[in-house]
């Protein structure tokens, strides 16, 4: 009688992990098309008299949009490692850098570096927050339709932190975007996220007037010629920076590792 409820249960489980699969590429289709349909009226304003070869080329970029999006959908899997591990970095840093941040954007009245500000509050406020364990984009299964085309795309099917961590950054990411939706705030939202895919938006660096290394946002990271010293103001010693992120890491079971020089390498762990 157990075994056959544990079937039932199984086989329930893999009809919701469809299900949810199937809602998400729903979802994923409609914004890429409401994007594209965007772009095409646009066209057609600026173009009445589209010519037949104009209609033909507009076709080829929308086929070319939807066979990127399958590509970079496919390489989604392999950058949740990095994003957490970023994300791990910038968390300590908010958290160390908290009451200085906090003073910054009270001070200009919430506008003090815009939609950043905006993030590393927010992030900083979830400093209590336990990670819990995640499924990853499979939600269990171990493979995951593409969006346009009719292949599948193989994923890890474990649950661990470090889905769970990622889930918290595409969380409050997503939350301070509703919040900054167009003019600076957006593009440095949108650069401050190019770069968390990459190297981090940190950095390891001295300071003129101090002695010893400290560590504070990039402005380069997140696509800034200048302020840069509105960033140093708010740097935090390398020391008591590296005391939060060990007791970040102590939550995910795996210690610290040692930092590159000039940007500011998160740990890696295998997220359990």
């Amino acid at each position: 009688m157990q075994s056959s409820a544990s079937s039932s249960d199984r086989k329930l489980l893999i009809e919701q992990s469809k299900t949810m699969l199937l809602d998400m590429n729903r979802k994923l289709v409609r914004a890429i098309q409401v994007g594209e349909t965007k772009a095409s009226r646009l066209a057609d304003r600026a173009r009445i008299h589209t010519k037949a070869s104009d209609a033909v080329l507009l076709i080829g970029v929308f086929e070319t949009v939807e066979s990127k999006a399958d590509e970079l959908f496919a390489k989604i899997q392999g950058s949740r490692q990095k994003i957490a591990d970023n994300y791990l970095s910038l968390k300590a840093y908010a958290v160390t850098a908290e009451t200085k941040i906090n003073n910054y954007v009270i001070k200009g009245k919430g506008r003090n570096l815009s939609s950043l500000g905006d993030l590393l509050v927010s992030i900083a406020a979830l400093s209590a927050v336990k990670v819990k364990k995640a499924a990853g984009i499979g939600m269990g299964a171990s493979s995951v339709p593409a969006i346009f085309s009719a292949t599948s795309v193989k994923v890890d099917d474990s649950v661990n932190k470090i889905n769970g961590l990622a889930n918290e950054y595409t969380g409050v990411v997503a939350a301070v975007r509703a919040r900054w939706s167009m003019g600076l705030g957006k593009y440095l939202l949108m650069k401050a996220e190019q770069s968390m895919l990459g190297k981090g938006v940190l950095q390891v660096d001295k300071l003129s007037d101090k002695t010893g290394n400290f560590v504070f946002v990039n402005g380069h990271a997140v696509g800034l010629s200048n302020k840069l010293n509105d960033f140093e103001s708010l740097a935090v010693r390398m020391s008591n920076y590296e005391s939060a992120l060990a007791h970040l890491t102590s939550k995910l079971t795996v210690g610290p590792k040692k930092h590159a020089e000039e940007y500011v390498k998160p740990p890696e762990w295998n997220g359990d």
